[in-house]
């Protein structure tokens, strides 16, 4: 069996076996683990959605109804309001129209405070005769007052001052509330008489009104709120017609004075979640809330989501279906490519192997001469730095042995005008002045002279360090003062100066070659690149000591310092910023070789643009000894004098 065959066998039994477990767990879950599916999840969110809604309304209409109550009863307990009440039956007909205009006003401010409280509002006397209505239509006998006959007597009875009615209304459920209108005593006190009735209809259907559709939002389009009464009939909904008979179907299973929830089939494998819930009113008991939402419905939006996650999944498997194509068609051209290669793998290891032993003998004949040359390029750098101190030693030399010249030459002139004198004419004073001449240009040639070797003596030191790796043990601040006698004539005519901070007593066991090398490539660093563009400049050589065991040495210059990718390559060979222009890219790099590797140090670069740079270096006070890989022999230089001799190490390859 080909492999692109297996492949698509194999994923097409791994891809259906996945979907169908997918499904299935998705939607049903596994009931014994106690893990919900989607489906009873969703359901038990529609559940609680529909019971929170009920429970919401519910209590909102019951606190709205409270406070319609309390509001009725503070009216009819407001002493004007029962003078007025008691007034209004009186004989003079002036003061009669009086006060049931003003129980009209009264009436007429109660249903402007609350728009839409009340369908209704009127004053009955205790004959039943309306006293002042809200409507013009009640003054004049209209058939609602003559239908609440049962209310009026009910209401005029003597200890029962608030009943709170149920009624059918025109086909719409109305809620009445009678409030008793009582006398008062000579204290202001209600002394039990029945002086008047106070008659409040409230709509139910105003209060199944969705304000803003926060019911169609919540339960959607099949959602509903009513009423239903006593009889299990339904009292208020927004539907009519078909819809309102199905509601009276389902409405048949409430249970009037109790509160719960229930799942009725409404047919066609259809479903209607029902949570209700009983309203407290007073007098008016039985009377429920319901909330019903469409099964459906509620599980819409989850099957909707699974069709879209099937569409997905499908067109998923299309793409993961068609990639495997590709990697089977991949891997059959791969595995006949293998197999062509297997034909001819010798031969094309031996090709391979032949081609890598002549890159490797070329990159062996590039890094031999790439070797020489940067041997080369350290000699010419030790040259140089002997040649900057011959140009520097003979400098300074000029002027203590100009002076003995000039010195010597002035005895010898005076020397030959004394001796051409007669001895007749030489006096002790001439003697005198002639010997103290004498002693004083003796004393000056002999300090020039003193001068003379002593910058000798340096300079023959000096140069065998920069020539040599001889270890020898010498104090800090001579050697550094040494190279600045070295460095004096091109400091002499630059603006830039170098200050030394160095104890005397400070002394090393070292290589003072290697590190007076290190020192001027970092002065000569800092004159090529350190101070380009600036007519001023300062340059500092500072020692302290750590502990007993290590020297921090640091050059420091206040120069424009180093952009941060030149500062990561600065101790790279062969990089220069001044290619061309005086720099050669090893300046730095022998500083880093020669102090990691002769001297066993570290050295740290802090530079920041505008802000100078710091060189530092961490070096043994004792130097560890190194190993020569050839024989070591002395030679020997003496000046013409015959005088001071100088030993050089000089180092002898091996044959």
């Amino acid at each position: 069996m080909q492999i692109r065959l297996r492949l698509h066998i194999y994923f097409g039994v791994i891809s259906l076996a996945a979907a169908v477990t997918f499904v299935v767990l998705w939607m049903y879950g596994i009931p014994p683990l106690n893990i919900d599916g989607i489906q009873s999840a969703e359901h038990r969110r529609a559940v609680a959605s529909l019971e929170n809604l009920v429970d919401k309304s519910r209590d909102a209409f019951e606190k709205w109804f409270v406070e319609r109550r309390r509001e009725l009863q503070l009216v009819v307990r407001d002493e004007a309001f029962s003078r007025h009440a008691g007034a209004a039956n009186e004989h003079d007909d002036r003061s009669r129209s009086a006060h049931r205009a003003a129980l009209q006003r009264r009436l007429g401010m109660i249903q402007e405070v609350n728009p839409g409280a009340y369908d209704y509002l009127y004053v009955l006397d205790r004959q039943g005769k309306v006293l002042a209505a809200s409507d013009a239509a009640i003054l004049t006998g209209s058939a609602l007052v003559q239908s609440h006959e049962a209310i009026h007597k009910d209401a005029l009875q003597p200890g029962l001052t608030e009943f709170v009615y149920l009624i059918q209304q025109a086909g719409e459920p109305v809620l009445v509330v009678s409030n008793q209108v009582q006398g008062r005593d000579a204290d202001g006190l209600p002394d039990g008489e029945v002086l008047a009735v106070v008659v409040a209809g409230i709509s139910l259907r105003a209060h199944l009104t969705d304000e803003g559709g926060a019911t169609e939002r919540t339960q959607g389009h099949g959602g509903a709120l009513m009423f239903v009464g006593p009889d299990r009939r339904v009292l208020g909904s927004p539907a009519s017609g078909s819809g309102a008979a199905a509601l009276e179907k389902v409405v048949n299973h409430v249970d009037p004075g109790s509160e719960g929830f229930k799942v009725i089939p409404i047919g066609d494998g259809r479903e209607m979640l029902m949570a209700f819930r009983h309203l407290h009113l007073g007098a008016s008991e039985g009377l429920s809330m319901v909330a019903l939402r469409d099964s459906d419905e509620a599980l819409a939006s989850i099957r909707a989501t699974f069709a879209r996650l099937l569409g997905l999944g499908i067109i998923f498997f299309l793409a993961v279906t068609s990639l495997v194509a590709l990697a089977a068609r991949y891997i059959a051209r791969s595995e006949h490519a293998i197999r062509e290669l297997n034909a001819t793998l010798e031969q094309r290891v031996q090709d391979r192997t032949k081609e890598l032993n002549q890159a490797n003998t070329k990159l062996l004949e590039t890094l031999v001469n790439l070797e020489r040359a940067r041997d080369d390029l350290v000699q010419s750098e030790k040259l140089a730095s002997l040649g900057a101190l011959v140009a520097g030693v003979s400098h300074e030399l000029g002027t203590p042995v100009g002076n003995a010249v000039l010195v010597a030459s002035t005895l010898k002139d005076r020397s030959l005008a004394f001796a051409q004198e007669s001895p007749g004419n030489l006096t002790r004073a001439a003697l005198k002045d002639y010997l103290n001449l004498n002693v004083d240009g003796l004393t000056m040639l002999v300090a020039n002279l003193q001068r003379t070797v002593e910058l000798i003596n340096n300079f023959k030191q000096l140069a065998m360090d920069q020539t040599s790796d001889q270890r020898r043990k010498f104090a800090l601040m001579s050697l550094a003062q040494e190279v600045l006698t070295a460095m004096r004539p091109r400091l002499k005519v630059l603006p830039y100066q170098l200050v030394l901070d160095i104890p005397d007593d400070l002394e090393m066991d070292s290589y003072p070659g290697p590190l007076s090398r290190i020192i001027i490539n970092f002065i000569n660093n800092s004159l090529l690149h350190g101070f380009e563009g600036r007519s001023a400049g300062t340059m500092k050589l500072s020692a302290t000591l750590i502990g007993l065991d290590q020297v921090e040495i640091r050059f420091e210059d206040d120069g424009i310092g180093m952009q941060e990718h030149v500062a990561k390559r600065a101790f790279d060979p062969f990089f220069t910023t001044k290619l061309g222009q005086g720099g050669n890219g090893l300046g730095l790099n022998i500083v880093y070789t020669v102090t990691t590797t002769i001297l066993a140090g570290r050295v740290e670069l802090q530079t920041a643009v505008g802000g100078g740079a710091c060189f530092c270096l961490t070096l043994p006070r004792v130097a560890p000894v190194v190993q020569q890989s050839g024989q070591d022999r002395t030679v020997k230089l003496s000046d013409n004098s015959g005088g001071e001799s100088l030993e050089r190490l000089a180092c002898v390859p091996e044959e």
